[in-house]
């Protein structure tokens, strides 16, 4: 009885989260290229996503958003089952549960051009797990020439994907990246002292960051390839 209980344990424990975009291709920890926006004034453009729960077990979830891009004059929200969350929120506040085997198709991102201007955009979407942040999965959306270096080129703010989570962290951090060449995480203070100096390896996409020795306070993150700093963002220690 001991060995179920603890076999049951694990798979509860476990998060196989899959996204899939409207045509049921796998975008799982990678990119959906919109096929269009709305340049109209007051137009409405939806991003929907279909959320796989390919555990054995039901899941909590919820979403945030990161704008990598977002043009002048939009504004943009995250939705779940009809109902969307004010522009200003970057994460879903009320947790949603997705069955074993089930596949959910409420999740979308909303934009919207009420001064019908135009622009290119990028906003990376972050499914994690309600009861352990660390356990996350991301797809970025994006229209125009956002990610248009391919994965040979040269490291590019666009092509490098650079996410944390949980952010913010206290005690250690997941930071996902994309890479094509081998480079390095800094991690700074806000007076630019290095405390932080990583090899990131091109052959994995997610790193756990022991920040433990951190106090609490905003940092700020950054992947260096070479001699150029092509990524910086905001890490907030708690």
């Amino acid at each position: 009885m001991a060995v179920l209980a603890v076999s049951a344990a694990v798979r509860a424990q476990s998060f196989n989260i899959q996204i899939l975009d409207p045509n049921n291709n796998d975008v799982t920890n990678g990119t959906y290229a919109v096929p269009g926006i709305d340049g109209s004034q007051g137009g409405y453009t939806d991003i929907k996503f279909k959320i796989k729960n390919n555990g054995a077990s039901d899941v909590e979830i919820r979403v945030r958003r990161e704008n990598v891009q977002m043009p002048s004059g939009f504004n943009n929200t995250i939705c779940i089952d009809g109902f969307c969350y004010p522009a200003a929120n970057d994460e879903s506040q009320i947790p949603f549960n997705l069955g074993a085997g089930v596949t959910d198709s409420s999740f979308y991102g909303t934009f919207n051009n009420p001064s019908g201007t135009t622009g290119d955009l990028c906003v990376t979407y972050i499914i994690f797990n309600s009861a352990d942040e660390s356990q996350f999965v991301t797809v970025r959306a994006y229209y125009g020439t956002c990610l248009t270096a391919s994965i040979g080129e040269a490291v590019t703010a666009e092509n490098v994907m650079l996410s944390a989570f949980p952010n913010p962290a206290n005690g250690s951090v997941n930071i996902k990246y994309n890479l094509g060449v081998e480079a390095r995480l800094l991690v700074t203070d806000l007076t630019g002292k290095q405390v932080k100096n990583v090899k990131l390896n091109p052959a994995n996409n997610t790193l756990l960051l022991d920040i433990s020795d951190l106090r609490p306070g905003v940092y700020v993150y950054s992947v260096q390839a070479g001699n150029k700093r092509v990524v910086s963002k905001k890490l907030i220690v708690k």
